[in-house]
């Protein structure tokens, strides 16, 4: 099934167009829940995660992204509970499994590009192939424009992404947001190690010094980092004033236009002139 994997194949009598028009879905990850309003399909999810966007229609709180309430979950008598390889436990699928929910499992996306394949494989599934194909298309158009802009920068700024303060973790070059790196033409500070969020050292930071900080207020960071870094003047983002606190998560929940506006709004903080 390409980059969707199924974890209880969907009843093959189902066509999409029933899907799409008369299913109740369960969301436990908030890109599939983002996802799936990109579709245009908000009025069809009833249940989600307390990490998830509310959306438009009303819908029921079913726990968190790790500890989902599988009692609510059967309660709310779901066609079909999407989640994800990223964040959710195997367990809970296999509890969900006996108890003969229809579930199906998102691979994790690892780059811009498997972040569209898995929109538009939703949107085959859920009978939305024309939405998901304008979404993944408007997302590359604005992508590439932006792309186009920033190849003509002069150099290349080293960026360092902190993604957790205590300890301190960054992104590497298996996670989704390094792709952030690729259509900016910057590079990643720590993009040379090959996992996803790697634990790093302040000392090593400091040893690579960096041109450009993005502190994201995820995993219990708060602004207080940026006046923890700002104690680094030898730091080169601090002494050009590039130490940028990114207080929306957004771009950080991997769907086309999310990563399409996460993009947009790098350029115009790397566009900030130095002090």
């Amino acid at each position: 099934m390409g980059v969707l994997k199924f974890i209880i194949l969907i009843i093959a009598l189902l066509s999409s167009a029933a899907w799409a028009g008369n299913t109740r879905i369960i969301s436990l990850a908030p890109s599939i829940t983002q996802s799936l309003y990109e579709l245009g399909i908000d009025s069809a999810v009833v249940g989600i995660t307390v990490h998830c966007p509310t959306g438009i229609a009303p819908k029921t709180i079913i726990g968190t992204l790790w500890e989902p309430n599988i009692e609510k979950i059967v309660l709310l008598k779901p066609d079909l509970v999407i989640a994800s390889k990223e964040g959710n436990k195997k367990a809970v699928f296999d509890k969900m499994k006996k108890l003969g929910l229809t579930v199906m499992v998102v691979e994790a996306a690892r780059n811009f590009d498997e972040i569209c394949a898995n929109a538009l494989e939703l949107g085959k599934i859920l009978g939305r192939q024309n939405e998901a194909a304008t979404v993944v298309a408007s997302a590359r158009r604005r992508i590439e424009a932006v792309r186009l802009r920033r190849k003509a920068s002069l150099g290349r700024e080293t960026v360092f992404w902190e993604v957790g303060d205590r300890p301190l973790f960054t992104i590497g070059s298996r996670s989704f947001m390094n792709d952030y790196n690729v259509f900016l033409n910057t590079v990643n500070l720590f993009g040379n190690i090959v996992i996803g969020y790697p634990q790093i050292s302040r000392e090593e930071v400091l040893r690579r010094n960096p041109a450009v900080m993005f502190i994201i207020a995820m995993a219990g960071v708060t602004a207080r980092e940026k006046l923890e870094w700002n104690a680094y003047p030898t730091i080169a983002a601090v002494k050009n004033n590039r130490v940028f606190f990114i207080e929306s998560q957004d771009y950080f929940v991997p769907t086309p236009l999310n990563f399409a506006a996460g993009t947009e709004y790098f350029e115009q903080l790397l566009n900030t002139p130095p002090r």
